[in-house]
């Protein structure tokens, strides 16, 4: 894990990080020193990592629990480059739709395609996140 920028504002310290090619950004109570229950923040479809919704609710549980705060662009978001392949399945699933085909099971295979991806990735931004000082191996919530 590499930390690409750090800024602090009104409580609240904001690092930007690199885990091989996962975008992500950590926030955490201002000076925070040793373990915090941390908790993983994922955005809705199309959105990034610092959506407003995203950092304001990250804020409020810095601010109001104390908690460490993490969260990744998954593939095909925010800073992370298109994916083709997802971009074409999508299509054709939308065709599909259009069709007249149910598209509850072509959602849930898409989602399960890009979990496959998106799964492992957390893992090892949660493994690299727990072994910092001041995140720990504390609790976890998404």
């Amino acid at each position: 894990m590499r930390f690409i920028s750090q800024a602090s504002s009104d409580g609240v310290t904001e690092q930007l990080f690199v885990l091989g090619e996962i975008p992500g950004v950590l926030w955490t109570p201002e000076n925070a020193a040793g373990a915090r229950p941390l908790i993983l923040m994922g955005h809705g479809g199309g959105r990034h990592k610092k959506d407003p919704d995203v950092v304001a609710r990250a804020r409020r549980f810095v601010t109001g629990g104390g908690f460490a705060v993490a969260a990744v662009d998954v593939p095909g978001h925010g800073d992370r480059p298109k994916d083709e392949r997802y971009d074409t399945i999508a299509t054709e699933n939308q065709a599909r739709v259009t069709a007249g085909e149910e598209p509850a099971p072509l959602i849930a295979a898409f989602q399960a395609l890009v979990a496959r991806q998106t799964v492992p990735e957390w893992r090892a931004v949660l493994r690299e996140l727990q072994r910092l000082e001041h995140v720990g191996a504390g609790p976890v919530g998404y």
